[in-house]
Order: C-alpha cells, then sequence, then structure tokens
C-alpha cells in the first residue's frame, strides 16, 4: 500500500469517527530530562502547572501553529535558525549545562527554563500568551516580562520584541488573563538581537524563602496536547507515557516475526544521537554477520527491531531494540554468556577487552585500544575512574558478583560506546539486567518483557491484557496472512486511548492491501492481511496515523 492510498484509507475510516479533518502534523517528544547532551532531570514526570496555558501559539485555535521546543547550543540541523531546527522532536532543556545554580539538576548547574521556537524563524511574528491569570510582576529593558500567577507560581518570558511588549499594553502591577497577549518572540538578548528567535520560558516558585526554578518540560507537553485537543495525559500530576508521540517509549508488543511497533523506530532515525543511543544497543553488541546469520539468542531477543539498520564503523548492522531495558539486557546476557564470565565471575578490563575486541591475544593493538579507554593509566586514567573514583588498572581483578561493581563496569562500557555520561540510569539498568536472568534462567519463553499490560499467559508465555475501554489495539494473527482478529497465538496489544464514543453506520473501506470496517464501536483496519488495529470512535487520527504508517512499512 503507497503512501497516498495509506492516507486515503485513513481518512475515509477516520472521517466516518471523528467527521473532523485529521491532517495536522505529527507531535513527537522525547521524554522529560533526556538532553541532547549531558544530564537531566530524567525521572521526574511531574507536571507541576496543571492546567497552565501554553505559552505560544500552538494548535487549531491559532491556525494549527506549531512549536518546537529543543536546544539552542545543540541544534540538530546546524547553527542559529536553521529551518531544520524548527521540527519535531521535542527536547527537554531543563538543566542543559549553564552556570546557573539549580539545586534540582543532576549538577546543581544548568539551564533555567525550556527554549521554544515558534513555527518559523520569523523575529516579531508569533505572539507569547499568559500562562495563567495573574498580575504583570517587571518587564526589563532587556526586554522580559515577569507574570505573577494568582496560583502562586511565576513566570518569566525572554527574548521578546520590544516593541510588541508596549502593543500588548502591558503595564506593571496590571492583571492579566490566561491566553492574553503578552508580547511577541525575537531574539533580543542584552538589549540587542544577540540569539535565535525562540521564546525562553521558565517558571519558579519560592519555597522555604529559596526561589527554585521548575522542571516544566512536562507540564509544557500537557498544555501543548491541550492545544492540539489531546488527551494532556495528566495523571494526578503525572505525565503518562503516549507510546506513539514519545520516542523511546514502547507499550506496543512485537509482531510474530519479532518486529516491535513503535515509536522506538523514530528514536532509531534520529542522527543527533550516537548510534548505541539510536539503537539502544548500549553495549554495541555487534555480530560481524547479516542478520539472517546473526546467533539465535538475537534474533529471538525481546523488543528487536528487524526493520533498522544502523551500522557501525566496521560495516556491520547494530541490532536495534524497541525499549532501553532491552538494550541493556543482551549486554548482560552477552557478558554472561557468550564472553563467558558468568553472573559470578570475576574480570578485568583487559579480559574485557580481548572479548569485545575478538582478539586472540592481549597483545593486539585492537585490544589496546579497548584497555586505554577503559583503564588508561595512573598519569592519565581512562573511563573508568568517573564511575569507580579511582584509576582502575586493566589487570585489577572485578568481581560481576558485586553489583556496584557491575553496574560501574557498565557505566564504563555504555559510556565508551555513546561518546558520553548518562545512556541509562540505575533503575533501568537493574531492569535490564533482571530481564536477561530471567532469559539465562528460563529460556526465551518466558524471558520475553511484558508490555502494555500484558500478563503472563498459560505455559509461561506473554499473553494480552484486556484492552482499556477507548485503546486503540492491534492484534498480529499467528499465521501471516490470516487477517481474523484473535486468531489462536496472537497478540492484542493496546496503544494509546481515546475520546467519546459516536454511533456511525457500518461501511468498508478498501483501499490497496489494508480494508477498514466503521461500526458503532469504531473502526477496525486490517493492514496487509497481517495486522488488526481497532480504532475506537473520537481516536487521535494522527496517532492512528503514524501507527498504520509503521505497519504498513512493517509487512
Amino acid at each position: 500500500m503507497n503512501r497516498i492510498a495509506r492516507a486515503a484509507m485513513t481518512a475515509a475510516a477516520l472521517m466516518l469517527l471523528t467527521g473532523a479533518v485529521w491532517a495536522q502534523e505529527a507531535f513527537r517528544y522525547h521524554g522529560p530530562g533526556q538532553l541532547a547532551v549531558g544530564s537531566g532531570r530524567k525521572d521526574d514526570r511531574t507536571v507541576y502547572l496543571r492546567g497552565m496555558y501554553f505559552p505560544l501559539q500552538a494548535g487549531p485555535q491559532h491556525q494549527n501553529a506549531h512549536a518546537y521546543a529543543n536546544s539552542q547550543i545543540h541544534p540538530v540541523a546546524g547553527p542559529g535558525n536553521a529551518v531544520g531546527n524548527y521540527a519535531y522532536p521535542w527536547r527537554d532543556t531543563y538543566c542543559e549545562k549553564r552556570s546557573w545554580d539549580m539545586p534540582l539538576c543532576p549538577g546543581k548547574t544548568g539551564h533555567q527554563g525550556l527554549d521554544i521556537r515558534p513555527q518559523k524563524a520569523t523575529a516579531n511574528a508569533f505572539p507569547a500568551f499568559a500562562m495563567d491569570d495573574g498580575v504583570v510582576a517587571s518587564i526589563t529593558n532587556n526586554t522580559t516580562v515577569t507574570i505573577r500567577a494568582n496560583a502562586g507560581y511565576v513566570c518569566r518570558y525572554l527574548h521578546l520584541d520590544r516593541s510588541s511588549i508596549t502593543q500588548a499594553g502591558l503595564k506593571i502591577g496590571s492583571a492579566i488573563k490566561r491566553g492574553d497577549l503578552v508580547g511577541r518572540v525575537s531574539n533580543i538578548m542584552g538589549g540587542v538581537p544577540n540569539t535565535t528567535i525562540h521564546l525562553h520560558f521558565d517558571c519558579y516558585k519560592s519555597i522555604s524563602g529559596k526561589v527554585v526554578r521548575l522542571p516544566i518540560f512536562a507540564s509544557l507537553i500537557a498544555a501543548y496536547r491541550r492545544a492540539w485537543g489531546l488527551d494532556d495525559l495528566d495523571r494526578g500530576g503525572q505525565l503518562a507515557v503516549d507510546p506513539i508521540r514519545e520516542m523511546g517509549a514502547f507499550a506496543v508488543a512485537s509482531s510474530n516475526d519479532g518486529t516491535p511497533v513503535g515509536p522506538a523506530v523514530a528514536a532509531a532515525a534520529d542522527a543527533a544521537l550516537p548510534k548505541s543511543l539510536r539503537t539502544k544497543n548500549f553495549g554495541a553488541i555487534t555480530p560481524s554477520t547479516e542478520p539472517a546469520a546473526w546467533p539465535a539468542y538475537i534474533l529471538k531477543w525481546p523488543g528487536l527491531i528487524r526493520s533498522v539498520e544502523i551500522r557501525d564503523a566496521f560495516g556491520k548492522i547494530i541490532p536495534a531494540f524497541a525499549t532501553d531495558e532491552a538494550g541493556v539486557g543482551l549486554w548482560w546476557y552477552w557478558m554472561v554468556q557468550r564472553a563467558g564470565f558468568g553472573a559470578s565471575g570475576v574480570v578485568s578490563f583487559e579480559k574485557i577487552a580481548l572479548k569485545y575486541s575478538g582478539a586472540s591475544t592481549v597483545d593486539e593493538p585492537v585490544v589496546a585500544k579497548y584497555v586505554t579507554a577503559y583503564s588508561g593509566a595512573a598519569e592519565r586514567p581512562g573511563l573508568s575512574k568517573q564511575y569507580f573514583g579511582r584509576f582502575v588498572d586493566r589487570k585489577e581483578s572485578l568481581d560481576l558478583a558485586d553489583l556496584e561493581i557491575r553496574w560501574r563496569i557498565a557505566q564504563t562500557l555504555f559510556h565508551n560506546e555513546a561518546g558520553r555520561t548518562g545512556s541509562v540510569d540505575r533503575a533501568t539498568y537493574d531492569r535490564g539486567v533482571a530481564l536477561a536472568d530471567r532469559i539465562l534462567a528460563n529460556g526465551f519463553e518466558v524471558g520475553a518483557v511484558a508490555v502494555a499490560g500484558g500478563t503472563p499467559a498459560a505455559g509461561g508465555g506473554v499473553g494480552a491484557a484486556a484492552a482499556p475501554p477507548g485503546s486503540v489495539t492491534i492484534t498480529t494473527p499467528a499465521a501471516v496472512g490470516g487477517p481474523t482478529a484473535g486468531a489462536a497465538g496472537g497478540a492484542a496489544t493496546t496503544v494509546g486511548a481515546s475520546g467519546a464514543a459516536a454511533a456511525v453506520t457500518p461501511t468498508p473501506v478498501l483501499t490497496g492491501t489494508a480494508s477498514a470496517t466503521a461500526s458503532a464501536g469504531g473502526v477496525e483496519i486490517v493492514v496487509g492481511g497481517r495486522y488488526t488495529v481497532r480504532v475506537p470512535p473520537g481516536a487521535d487520527p494522527a496517532m492512528v496515523s503514524a501507527l498504520l504508517d509503521i505497519l504498513d512499512r512493517r509487512r
């Protein structure tokens, strides 16, 4: 099914449900704390500013305008106002490297807020809006507007056009309502045009007499989703995971040939990331053969994405995975089983380097390359010093039974492959090791990752949990070519939530290799005789379109 045919089929099916134009650009974002470079506040998904108004033009209320939160110092498409920087996916920039005192950041210093680019790199063209009801607390000569919300927090708008603030009628001490015009986005810094065209937006509260800048990325995601009429995913003050839009979030099961369906594929295409992060293969475990001849343990590994082809410096395809845990688990399985160290073995960085390099003896130059990176020398220690807190000699015995030693070894190796710190956090690492341990103990039938609410099925495999009301589900029949939903052995998977129901007359829609039938319960779409996608009334069209696009490429 070509892209035009798929689009036509999807449009026809969804129009039966929603009666609305669905051709909105697909919003994508990395999770909170996932910086382009450096360590952010990764595990904080708190929506600190619940219900806030998005501070820039966005959504149907503003002519379907888009906004792009991303780094100004690590742009994806070149310096400054390059067109490619005004694009999805979003990235958090709270805690990005700066010198400001930031007690909530891992390094205690960093960027105070979020940088958000408007739809285009045009100065004094795109309005900024008040995030909440409150009072204009200050207006500086450096075109910074500060609003004190009645709800007890304060937000700053930086880099606005000076004349636009005056035109908005703002005065210090005057009341302002959520959605009121604050000014227009520009590039003013230090009183002159001296930065990219973007809005710096940060918010803070006074806690115990101290000003604390808040991590607001999750709050902005929720606000932006509301601006587009999407579920804001605010679940009791915590941002829930969107398995389609949040890059790297994997909540969709593999098809019967082991190919997962999920946004990890989009993450793999993010050329700004190191290859080990794009593939989630943090240990860079890469066979010397093409995929058809890969070892069975890789071909069976949970979450393997067979369709992603990213090659290493030697031209070999790096196996890619849908979850961080799968990538960590593969590395630990390799250490224990393939390298032969065992879960409680004693290793050294020299021994690990020998296995990693594939060399016959430790005297070969390729081994020295790894050893130098890991251990270095007393006068110039390698990466391991960062994690062990001291110089680690290449021959020093390291006990894998010691969980802390094992974690430090992993950090060293992952850092070497990624060229930077922070590949995974400790909790993710522990889950990945647990996955590998299950497989090592019980084999692959019981080691598979339970995803999307999956529960252990009879016989030790992973079955699918019942989908919650209003969820889009995918069914992959046991036999390719059999489009029957719920066929024996098929895997039904929940991938998202939607809105209210709507009654429709059953209407078949046939296009290319896909078919769709609408009924009072929604639309059922069969793609290529292989996947059955059930779409409830009110489902987000952009999400469904993205899913069908991914599925069609997997046929």
